[in-house]
């Protein structure tokens, strides 16, 4: 039998399972439930849920692993983000009613760096609008906290009062 320090508890968060030498681990204890199969359904679109319940384990199983045929992948929007965007509403720069644009930006802005990066080989960064859409994505990650965006925030927020 094991002492209780010969055991491994693994870590608190799954983010660290992530890297490779922590993969096999955490696939022999990941335990794959109804719930995990329903997320891979075609129309579940978001994982929501309160802080410890799983969500990350779950997101890091799926883009660790070819699980019911889906292509996952995790994207962490850091505190450092999150921490910009309550400055921007604390300022007055971010009406309530933004949160929804900036998410579908942000979501847009993941899925064309995705599509960049795994399609880089093939034909499409060869054409003019493929590469358009790079340079804007590139340049959004640029300034995307400068003052000019939020005073262009700002400046749309209030003509659509």
């Amino acid at each position: 039998m094991l002492k209780i320090h010969d055991l491994d508890f693994g870590f608190n968060d799954a983010e660290n399972y992530k890297r490779n030498e922590n993969k096999s681990f955490f696939n022999k204890v990941f335990f794959r439930t109804e719930e995990l199969d329903k997320l891979c359904g075609r129309n579940t679109f978001f994982l929501i849920g309160e802080k410890g319940t799983g969500k990350t384990a779950c997101a890091v199983y799926l883009s660790n692993n070819d699980y019911k045929e889906t292509l996952s992948t995790l994207n962490y929007i850091r505190e450092t983000d999150y921490h910009k965007f309550v400055q921007m509403k604390n300022k007055d720069h971010l009406a309530l009613s933004d949160y929804v644009d900036i998410w579908k930006v942000i979501i847009y802005l993941l899925l064309s760096r995705s599509i960049s990066t795994k399609e880089k080989n093939s034909l499409m960064p060869k054409f003019i609008k493929f590469r358009n859409v790079n340079a804007a994505v590139d340049e959004y990650y640029a300034k995307a906290f400068s003052p000019e965006i939020i005073n262009a925030i700002t400046k749309q927020s209030m003509t659509t009062v």
